[in-house]
């Protein structure tokens, strides 16, 4: 899409593989991933959470309502995932949007540059 040829944007992903995924407090590799995700999920300005239609991970809804009141929150999610109407429930409670699967990034990006407040200033006045 030409509306995005000269922007620049830094799009990171937490999900990054680690030598003992033990989900315990004793893993210290577990724990400061966890706590370095959540550091994250602070400090950045939208989080897109992409649902999966083969996925059965019980945790992404765990992050999902520790984000749903952020205001920065952006969802991709297919009507037949397993756990869409808990997902659909979340987000008539909290007021996030849910696109389906068939939304592409530019989707994703142009409603973040109209609904989220400190972007919206960048599609008036660019980057």
């Amino acid at each position: 899409d030409p509306r995005y040829n000269d922007k620049k944007f830094l799009i990171m992903s937490p999900r990054v593989p680690v030598m003992n995924p033990s989900p315990t407090l004793d893993n210290v590799e577990f724990v400061n991933k966890k706590r370095w995700e959540f550091d994250m999920i602070k400090k950045c300005d939208v989080v897109f959470c992409n649902f999966l239609k083969k996925s059965t991970a019980p945790g992404a809804i765990n992050e999902l309502m520790l984000m749903a009141t952020s205001g920065k929150l952006v969802v991709r999610c297919p009507l037949d995932y397993f756990n869409y109407p808990t997902i659909k429930v979340i987000s008539d409670s909290f007021g996030f949007p849910i696109f389906g699967e068939t939304a592409n990034t530019l989707d994703i990006l142009q409603y973040v540059f109209s609904n989220i407040p400190k972007f919206s200033n960048i599609q008036n006045y660019g980057l």
